[in-house]
């Protein structure tokens, strides 16, 4: 007779345990760890944080959370540094942000007022 459930080599995982997994992982997340560190430190591989990401509404929404956070503080940083007038910066900050201005990285705009004239001499 064909036994019904799991197959023998899953784990049977409780919620209670799922749920411990999913705050460990949020935890390490969310101090600096990136997906496959905080995965290995909560006992997951990559695929089962995808299918939280997937599957778990809350899940989803805290992760976006902290990675709005990350980019909360690295603006901050940013605009420390254009503060203290670091260069790259304060470039970076308006390639991104000023392109409307003519900063840009993409093309290169010159206007002359009059033709230039180039005159070739043959050293002969």
């Amino acid at each position: 007779m064909a036994q019904v459930g799991r197959p023998k080599n899953r784990k049977n995982i409780s919620q209670k345990r799922v749920k411990m997994m999913k705050e460990l992982f949020i935890l390490d997340y969310s101090n600096g760890f990136n997906i496959t560190k905080a995965a290995e430190v909560a006992g997951i591989c990559r695929k089962t944080y995808y299918n939280w990401m997937e599957s778990d509404d809350d899940f989803r929404g805290t992760i976006k959370d902290i990675n709005e956070s990350l980019i909360d503080n690295t603006e901050n940083e940013l605009v420390k540094l254009i503060n203290k007038g670091y260069f790259p910066a304060i470039k970076y900050y308006l390639t991104t942000h000023a392109k409307d201005r003519g900063y840009s990285d993409d093309t290169i705009n010159v206007s002359v007022a009059e033709p230039i004239k180039i005159t070739y001499i043959n050293p002969e």
